[in-house]
């Protein structure tokens, strides 16, 4: 499980108006990376900086919006 896939899952899990199945987490966070490598091309220090700043986002519970548009642009 990738480290995308572990936040989306536990988000998803303490979420009361959104539900998400566990494959969907997994399909969601499976293209967040391949995105994100493909805006890149290399893992490199800008990719790496973005990948970071995604997850803290995505983990902050007060920021619902960067969550719901993960779950609902994928």
């Amino acid at each position: 499980m990738s480290c995308v896939s572990v936040v989306l899952n536990c988000r998803a899990n303490e979420a009361d108006d959104v539900m998400v199945s566990a494959p969907e987490v997994k399909r969601i966070a499976l293209s967040i990376e391949e995105e994100l490598f493909a805006y890149y091309g290399e893992v490199g220090t800008k990719y790496k900086h973005k990948f970071r700043t995604m997850i803290t986002h995505l983990k902050d519970p007060k920021n619902t919006v960067n969550y719901l548009q993960s779950v609902f642009c994928f």
